[in-house]
């Protein structure tokens, strides 16, 4: 299997230099929300989660590593918000991997902070700067059956451990709080005992998920065969069109400002016709005879002389002049229109992205998002 058909959400967990020591994969930042799809999309044949994003960045969504697993790609999960993922989805086929992940899965641990750190950003190599719960957990417990502490003073540590906001979880607090009520006389020895002997169970982990993917490369060479059906959803949908857009280097806002330059130059409809075409081509769907009742053809008109500034006639009663189109061409006209429309309706989203896919292939993407970026500029002068 080629390194690039592997991908790796790697962060905080452990790092990268030890983890490609086990695995050579295409090892990516922490995961947020669209990354799991994108790497989908990617062509990647597997995929490890270990390290994810959260709080002020969208997680990764459940509905991406289902349609991961109904493409085929293997999902293994361990260590941090993989762990997580892999508890709740492991009955659809998502491979856990690691104590955390078993935690979890049990159900003896249920907060998700437990695996949360604040940590470096990647230009330093997303190093902790605080210590995740549960290897502070993993270091009492060593502790406690090293003689270090008792039962008694390791569930007192633990207890205050979890009242600690995670983004302040360290040893040398958590000892501090421990002799400011009480429990400890001598917090040096202990937490210098820690910073020799202390347990990382999510390097642990992230180590097992790559090992265990090493070693059976040779199994996951067929692809995953799922055995549920991945049903489309309206967010979804979204999703998948922010990844679209996102891998054009296409913004929310730029989107719009786009759509907008183009329906204001007459170039919209003549795309999305396009665009259209391509949809229903890469997704061999069938085109269907649709009903044309009055009210609905009365309906489409109405829309038509919206849309093309008519000039308040009835168009479905408009008669033969020589100079135009007569009232059942204008019929047929107006019934054309209806069925692209339905045809379209459902498609509204993928029709999107394939016009701003039209625009990349023909480069003029960023000239028009920066001409529709001018417009507004000097629009906005105007007002001041």
């Amino acid at each position: 299997m080629h390194v690039d058909e592997i991908v790796v959400f790697l962060g905080p967990s452990l790092p990268r230099a030890d983890a490609i020591r086990i695995l050579k994969a295409d090892y990516r930042p922490p995961a947020a929300r669209g990354d799991i799809y994108l790497a989908a999309t990617d062509n990647a044949r597997i995929i490890v989660l270990i390290d994810g994003l959260f709080e002020e960045t969208p997680a990764v969504f459940h509905k991406e590593i289902l349609w991961a697993l109904s493409s085929g790609i293997h999902v293994v999960g361990a260590a941090s918000m993989g762990a997580l993922r892999a508890a709740e989805l492991d009955s659809f086929g998502m491979m856990g991997v690691g104590e955390i992940y078993n935690a979890y899965r049990s159900g003896r641990l249920e907060r998700d902070d437990a695996v949360a750190v604040l940590h470096a950003p990647e230009e330093l190599g997303y190093s902790p700067i605080t210590v995740a719960l549960v290897d502070i957990l993993a270091t009492l417990n060593l502790a406690q059956r090293a003689g270090v502490i008792d039962a008694r003073l390791r569930e007192q540590l633990e207890r205050i451990a979890g009242e600690l906001f995670y983004k302040n979880r360290e040893y040398r607090l958590l000892l501090s709080e421990a002799t400011r009520r009480g429990y400890l006389s001598d917090a040096n020895s202990l937490q210098d005992w820690m910073e020799l002997n202390h347990v990382s169970q999510k390097a642990i982990d992230a180590k097992a998920a790559l090992m265990q993917v090493a070693r059976h490369l040779d199994k996951m060479e067929q692809p995953f065969k799922p055995d549920f059906r991945f049903e489309t959803t309206t967010m979804w949908r979204h999703l998948t069109r922010e990844v679209d857009r996102r891998r054009l280097g296409i913004s929310p806002a730029d989107a719009s400002i786009i759509i907008n330059e183009l329906v204001a130059t007459g170039q919209y409809w003549p795309l999305a016709r396009e665009a259209l075409a391509y949809v229903l081509a890469e997704r061999d769907i069938p085109i269907q005879e649709h009903d044309l009742n009055d009210e609905a053809l009365s309906f489409a008109a109405e829309l038509y002389q919206h849309e093309n500034n008519s000039l308040g006639r009835d168009i479905l009663d408009i008669e033969p002049s020589g100079h135009g189109l007569g009232g059942l061409e204008c019929r047929q006209m107006i019934a054309d229109e209806y069925r692209l429309n339905r045809i379209a309706a459902p498609h509204s989203m993928a029709i999107e992205c394939k016009l701003f896919e039209i625009l990349h292939r023909r480069r003029i993407l960023q000239p028009m998002l920066s001409q529709a970026r001018t417009r507004l500029w000097t629009l906005a002068k105007s007002h001041e």
